[in-house]
This record gives C-alpha cells, structure tokens and sequence, in this order.
C-alpha cells in the first residue's frame, strides 16, 4: 500500500490527468466565446424594427395585370 502511494510516477500521471482536464474545460470555454464573437460580427444588415422603407429589401410595388376578373389577394 505505501509503495503505491509513494510511487512518483503515479502522481505524475494523476496531475497530468487532471492538468489535461482542466486545460481541455478552459479551451472549451474560450473556443465557445472566440465563436459568439465571430457570430456577432458577422450579422448582416439592419434588425427589421429599424428597417423603414421596405424597398431596399426588394419590396416591389403592385404589379397592374390587364387581366379581368382575379381575386383580390388578401392584405
């Protein structure tokens, strides 16, 4: 029992063990935050609240048909 609790080589891999642990938790964690920032840089335009004029969005006006008697498309 004491030459298992004295033996140096053990400790060493049980301190790696948890070092390698705790490194893996901490890259997890940074890599995580490194992509939300990424994510965050990358949104595109404008948040449709602050949109006011709709055609810059390609909103096109109401196209006139010559043809009779279609339904009208509801609002």
């Amino acid at each position: 029992m004491a030459a298992t609790v004295l033996d140096s080589s053990k400790w060493r891999r049980a301190y790696q063990a948890e070092a390698r642990r705790r490194a893996d938790g901490t890259r997890a964690a940074v890599q995580a935050g490194q992509g939300r920032a990424v994510l965050e840089r990358m949104r595109p335009g404008l948040p449709l609240p602050e949109v006011a004029d709709p055609f810059p969005l390609e909103v096109h006006h109401a196209i006139s048909s010559p043809a009779e008697g279609l339904p009208v498309l509801p609002a």
